[in-house]
């Protein structure tokens, strides 16, 4: 439920990149304790199309998913992973 949450909004994402859901395969993970409740390697992966620095995607990226209300942590992390903690609310509904 929650990774397919994630993923549905960054696919949604792909779209201002000018790219589809089919052409990325990027994943969501559980990364160790202390990175989060999610963490996608997404920004890695559509570097290589965009011919970006993946930090720069994550930052891009990350900055979209915080306005989202079911995130209460969202953090780019080393050259461009980025890690997400799902807010209490979004938890408890």
């Amino acid at each position: 439920m929650f990774k397919e949450k994630l993923e549905s909004k960054i696919n949604r994402l792909l779209e201002e990149f000018g790219l589809k859901e089919e052409e990325v395969d990027f994943k969501i993970e559980i990364p160790p304790e202390g990175y989060g409740d999610l963490s996608t390697n997404v920004a890695f992966i559509l570097s290589r199309s965009l011919k970006r620095n993946p930090r720069e995607i994550a930052v891009s990226i990350s900055e979209k998913l915080r306005k989202d209300t079911d995130y209460s942590r969202v953090e780019v992390a080393g050259p461009g992973f980025i890690n997400v903690d799902f807010s209490i609310d979004y938890l408890s509904s």
